[in-house]
């Protein structure tokens, strides 16, 4: 995989990677792009299972400020998640890592600063762990999501209910069948007739 980064990456637009694709799992991938690497427009790693050298990532996201897609894996924190976000304000879908761990209140509302920087961002998919609480940080951007994928989720029914309340243009959601109860049907079933939003259950 690295030489063929090393080749051929200056010119690379869109980049999506599973678990096999790489025969490491040290997250040193990253380091194997090109310096001159600013092009790329789309990069999905949501897939992969294992650390990864997050300067060299905040490195690759610094000379590609044209990033318009970007799904991060579990490993990338909430705090990392700010860094990112502020360097891409022409983000259209974005795979969060994990909202978590638990950080101070000043930086939650700089991440949700970060995120309205982003006014064209309409697919918000990850939260592969979530803090309690934290999915009240993309509030201020959920009336402009068409997209909202959850089911990596772990969130309870109420938080659930919350979020998609403040999605008011929504046309897919995407839900764990764990997540699924009488209540949260009851709930948002007005919302889903009102808005004409898909459901799905992964």
């Amino acid at each position: 995989l690295q030489s063929s980064f090393l080749l051929f990456s200056r010119h690379l637009t869109h980049l999506e990677l599973t678990e096999n694709t790489l025969d490491q799992v040290s997250g040193t991938w990253l380091n194997a792009f090109s310096p001159g690497c600013t092009s790329l427009v789309s990069l999905d790693f949501k897939d992969l299972d294992h650390e990864l050298d997050f300067e060299a990532l905040e490195s690759l996201v610094n000379r590609c400020t044209g990033l318009e897609i970007l799904k991060l894996n579990r490993a990338v924190s909430l705090t990392q998640l700010k860094l990112l976000v502020s360097k891409l304000p022409h983000l259209i879908e974005l795979g969060v890592g994990s909202f978590s761990p638990a950080v101070p209140v000043e930086d939650q509302t700089s991440l949700s600063v970060c995120l309205r920087n982003c006014t064209q961002l309409r697919s918000l998919s990850g939260f592969w762990i979530i803090t309690p609480g934290y999915l009240s940080i993309i509030y201020p951007i959920c009336s402009s999501l068409v997209s909202l994928n959850l089911s990596y989720s772990p969130i309870c029914d109420g938080e659930l209910a919350d979020v998609v309340s403040h999605c008011y243009n929504l046309r897919k959601l995407w839900v764990s069948c764990r997540t699924l109860t009488y209540g949260l049907c009851e709930k948002t079933t007005n919302f889903f007739i009102d808005c004409q939003c898909m459901f799905y259950l992964c």
